[in-house]
Order: structure tokens, then sequence, then C-alpha cells
């Protein structure tokens, strides 16, 4: 995880990572690539909720290898408590999805795709490799 441009910070008691997407879709190939498992967590207004609502929700995130900011509230937050973060921090999935797909189809990755329904799963299967074999 080293050299890929996290700067580990706290906003109140709740860790997050600024980084951006670039580094994050470089730490997700570097860890495929050497056979490394990372723990990847996201943080936003409603898991920001739950974190401070259910102690086995924080737990977890006390295991994450990257807490990234998905949600400009959050950049916003930091901002006012003095933190440096940039609109850069904020990453979603979807913005990053066909990014990661692409960089996993060039390295030979290999993706997990869940669908939340056989239908769903199919479709999107069928979508997926068509667009990236």
């Amino acid at each position: 995880m080293k050299d890929l441009c996290i700067q580990r910070m706290s906003l109140g008691d709740i860790r997050i990572d600024a980084i951006r997407q670039r580094h994050l879709l470089g730490l997700v190939r570097q860890a495929s690539l050497c056979g490394d498992k990372l723990l990847i967590f996201h943080h936003n207004l409603h898991s920001l909720y739950l974190f401070y609502t259910n102690p086995a929700f924080e737990a977890s995130y006390s295991k994450a290898d990257c807490v990234y900011i998905d949600g400009m509230p959050l950049v916003w937050l930091g901002k006012i408590a003095g933190l440096p973060l940039a609109p850069s921090n904020r990453i979603t999935l979807l913005d990053s999805f066909e990014a990661l797909l692409t960089d996993a189809e060039r390295c030979g990755l290999r993706v997990f795709y869940l669908g939340s329904t056989q239908e769903t799963l199919s479709i999107g299967m069928s979508l997926l490799r068509e667009r990236y074999p």
C-alpha cells in the first residue's frame, strides 16, 4: 500500500484516507498482481451514521486497509475541520467501475460480480463479458 499517495486522516474519531481514483485503482491492481488481499471500505453520510450507531459496523472499519471518501459532504466536513481535502478525494464506485474493469482486463485480473437476482446477474454478466472479455 506504500507509495500510492494515501494520506490517512481523522474526521472526528473516524478514519478516512485521502486518496484519488487513480491511486485506488493502483492499490487494487498492485494487490491483485501480488496476490494480496485488501479490505477496502468507503465512508459517506449514511456510513457515518451507521459507524456511530452500530458497534459491529464500527468494528469492521477498524480492519480496513483503505477507507476512501464516497460523498462530497465528507469532503466539505473535512475542509471545515481543517483537513486538506479536495473534490478529487471523492471517489464513487459508479465513477470508477469502468476504469476498474478496463484495468482488470488489461492486467488479466478476475472480477467477482454479484447480482441481486438471477435475472440481474445474468443480464449484468452478459453485458460485462461483452464489454470486457
